[in-house]
């Protein structure tokens, strides 16, 4: 029963689609600390769609899929190349895909086009020297990602873009996007690790 193939067929706003779920070849894995799998997600792949004007873009798994959050290009029913996503704060995610898997550059932009997360990842796991920035463009960290979704800091910025943690040291403060510091919490790093927390203060929402 492992490579049994679920489709499901619907239509919306005119535009109509197909969408199977191939347990065997789609499954995504999400691993735990232990090495042992966490959770089992299926990938739906959208193998036939019709816009709406009734065009079909998509047969056989091979052609251009899209809706309202997503969209890119489907090789042999796998999501291959960059595709667009789109969440309900209207920020954009460009996800790299390689036979179905995430796998290549990520970037993720604010409503208003702004570069706020860049990075790279391998078969869906976040890997090597990824860049986060604030609303305001400005550099905010440089995180090194290790093995089962650990961390290192690197380097951090106030929004003012003065320099707080370097090659792994220092005191870090934490911003809102609008330079307040956030609830005074102050966290020294060694080694890219926090050492000691120095102050720290629940916000107050």
């Amino acid at each position: 029963m492992d490579n049994i193939i679920i489709s499901c067929e619907y239509g919306y706003g005119g535009v109509h689609e197909v969408i199977q779920i191939d347990r065997k070849r789609l499954r995504s894995r999400i691993w735990g600390s232990d090495s042992t799998i966490h959770e089992i997600r299926w990938k739906r792949t959208p193998v036939f769609q019709k816009n709406d004007k009734g065009e079909i873009t998509l047969r056989d798994g091979e052609g251009y899929y899209y809706n309202t959050y997503e969209s890119g290009n489907v090789k042999d029913s796998l999501r291959t190349g960059v595709w667009e996503v789109f969440n309900n704060e209207n920020e954009k995610e460009l996800k790299t895909y390689l036979e179905g898997d995430l796998n290549g550059s990520y970037q993720k932009y604010s409503a208003n086009n702004v570069l706020l997360e860049e990075g790279f990842l391998s078969k869906g796991v976040e890997v090597g020297r990824w860049n986060y920035y604030y609303s305001n463009g400005k550099k905010r960290e440089e995180v090194e990602k290790t093995r089962f979704g650990g961390e290192v800091l690197i380097n951090s910025w106030s929004p003012t873009g003065q320099k707080m943690v370097s090659n792994g040291m220092g005191i870090q403060y934490f911003y809102t996007d609008k330079g307040v510091l956030f609830s005074e919490s102050r966290f020294k790093y060694k080694n890219g690790m926090i050492k000691r927390v120095l102050k720290w203060k629940s916000p107050a929402y």
